[in-house]
């Protein structure tokens, strides 16, 4: 198993984990569950960025990684995420994507530009 699949399945195997204590009531706890899902997907998104420049993959797991920020309210992380996903000229849908989670963390976490 390559060192970005892994990372990324430990990442939402995280990201489900904070889903779950969500679910339960337990907020704190599930904003720690998907920071760390959020560290192993950018860690991802930054190999997958290494090893293939510009690639499908590494957009995609930029928006994820961002996804995650934005769950666990780490703005600052967020926004400097979704700057790193459009800069490797995703395909449309994910550009629409990465603009919504922006104006999300503009409106919620009062970030600027």
């Amino acid at each position: 198993m390559t060192q970005i699949r892994y990372c990324h399945q430990r990442a939402m195997y995280l990201a489900d984990c904070g889903d779950e204590q969500s679910r339960t009531g337990h907020q704190r706890m599930a904003r720690s569950l998907w920071a760390r899902a959020c560290r192993e997907e950018s860690c991802a998104a930054m190999m997958a960025r290494r090893d293939a420049p510009g690639s499908l993959s590494s957009s995609v797991l930029f928006r994820s990684s961002a996804s995650l920020a934005v769950q666990a309210r780490l703005w600052f992380q967020a926004a400097r995420l979704i700057r790193l996903g459009l800069a490797e000229t995703p395909p449309v849908e994910i550009v629409a994507e990465l603009l919504e989670l922006r104006r999300s963390v503009l409106t919620r976490g009062g970030v600027t530009r």
